[in-house]
């Protein structure tokens, strides 16, 4: 009897801890990204900010006050954080704004970015850390030239709901 009732206090637990493994398995976007002010610290969605129609996200209230007061301050970072929680895609070279070349990569703050041709790659790999090589990439400039915001599920949804203009009478 004693064996039986440790046999499912043991199956039991395995159930248990399978379901937990399970669960922490699940896609959280917010789950390695780190607060723009505090950039050891990781982010809660809670503490979030509009921008770039999208969304930047930090680990309290006081660096979201801070970013609030100067987003200027820390638009690298912030351009960065709109990439790695994919709001943001790469749609050209952030150097020049030409196409890409898939070959042609340098993992810039955890995430791969893509450039038109090897003296692209040169220019960021010859940064003297991850912070300027971020700033080749991430900075206002270079972001616009190679980041545009991603398609979102909504936006998906019209786009198939939307019924298609009538071709006839000319409209």
């Amino acid at each position: 009897m004693l064996k039986l009732s440790f046999l499912g206090v043991l199956a039991l637990s395995l159930f248990v801890t399978a379901q937990d493994d399970a669960a922490k398995k699940t896609d959280d976007p917010l789950k390695d990204i780190k607060c723009l002010v505090m950039t050891k610290m990781n982010v809660k969605k809670e503490h979030s900010v509009a921008y770039r129609d999208a969304d930047v996200y930090f680990c309290c209230p006081k660096c979201k006050a801070g970013f609030e007061k100067d987003s200027a301050k820390h638009a690298v970072t912030a351009n960065q954080q709109l990439v790695q929680t994919k709001q943001f895609v790469q749609t050209k070279c952030p150097i020049t704004g030409q196409d890409v070349d898939e070959a042609q990569k340098v993992k810039v703050g955890g995430t791969e970015v893509h450039f038109c041709c090897d003296k692209c790659v040169a220019k960021v790999n010859g940064a003297k850390d991850d912070a300027e090589k971020a700033k080749l990439v991430y900075a206002d400039e270079a972001f616009e030239k190679g980041f545009a915001k991603a398609e979102s599920k909504d936006d998906k949804k019209s786009k198939d709901a939307a019924p298609e203009k009538s071709k006839k009478s000319g409209e």
